[in-house]
């Protein structure tokens, strides 16, 4: 099966490649069956996709006009490692649903067939559900990633930064380059909660909503280059901030004042292909923010205190 061919009749003008589907299945008041779904070396929206395997079991109900289905065990082969689908459901004028899909070892710098979506390995897992949903709006979800060996700043968006701000050239290869992402799916929309990058002497915090449609709302927070003084910054790690619980405010301002010239905020407005970054001088970082830029920039000395503050607390 050509399925450049295929899809073109539902719109898609943008994948290719060949698979076979295999269906077989029992005629009665309640039809069952199998599919089995075979994609070999495809291209979707740019994504190189080595090989998928969906073996999908199947009923449809012609009385109630109910489709069930269940996948426990699709793969997607792409970036030289899989993607690994679990999914069921049913639809009967409305669709419920549960979903997992877990990441496993992908590479980002293959990922595309042609250009680069950064580099990096992925790991992750992604948890879609809908209950009697009509619409995307109702499909909720979560997701969370974590991510080894990057380049951050070669993430699409992300690469923009450097053309407004200056920032701390960064030392890849350390080991301790990653990157840290969580968020929920909700209303139609991408939430991002938190992506938190570290990489080198670069670290980057982002915040926001995503519409499914790739228009972006985006708070940035980064770390630029810097000569002033650390003493003060250091005496921050033996503070409250570094604690879960609340800290004053006037030590979270002190925090502010201290970070002004080594974090700059940007908002990310337009869309995944088309970023538009705008500065935000002014705006204060949160305590969860202060603490994750102390953290990344003085690690080892944070690592030095917090030692000296529990060898001094057994004592």
């Amino acid at each position: 099966m050509n399925l450049r061919r295929a899809t073109s009749p539902f719109g898609v003008a943008d994948v290719s490649g060949s698979g076979t589907v295999k269906l077989r299945g029992r005629l009665g008041h309640v039809i069952t069956g199998r599919a089995d779904v075979t994609v070999e070396n495809a291209v979707a929206a740019g994504v190189d996709v080595r090989q998928v395997r969906l073996p999908i079991n199947w009923t449809v109900t012609p009385t109630a006009k109910t489709v069930r289905w269940q996948c426990r065990a699709g793969t997607v082969s792409v970036g030289g490692g899989n993607v690994r689908i679990a999914t069921q459901g049913s639809y009967a004028n409305s669709l419920n649903m549960n979903s997992t899909v877990r990441v496993e070892r992908v590479d980002l710098a293959k990922l595309m067939q042609h250009g680069s979506a950064g580099s990096g390995i992925v790991d992750g897992n992604v948890i879609v559900r809908a209950k009697q949903a009509r619409s995307m709006r109702q499909f909720v979800g979560t997701y969370d990633f974590e991510m080894k060996n990057i380049q951050g700043l070669k993430v699409p968006v992300l690469d923009q930064l450097p053309k407004m701000v200056s920032l701390s050239p960064s030392v890849p290869g350390r080991g301790q380059d990653g990157a840290n992402i969580h968020g929920r799916i909700g209303g139609g929309l991408v939430h991002v909660d938190e992506i938190a990058l570290h990489q080198s002497n670069v670290q980057v915090l982002v915040s926001g909503k995503a519409t499914m449609q790739g228009k972006l709302d985006l708070d940035v927070i980064v770390s630029t280059e810097s000569t002033s003084p650390t003493d003060q910054l250091v005496s921050m790690l033996d503070s409250p901030l570094m604690l879960a619980a609340p800290a004053p405010v006037a030590l979270i301002a002190q925090a502010n004042d201290l970070l002004k010239d080594r974090v700059v905020r940007v908002h990310v407005g337009g869309t995944a292909g088309y970023p538009t970054l705008r500065l935000q001088p002014g705006k204060q970082l949160t305590q969860d923010a202060v603490r994750f830029f102390l953290t990344n920039s003085f690690g080892s000395t944070a690592t030095q205190v917090s030692n000296f503050r529990s060898t001094s607390q057994l004592r």
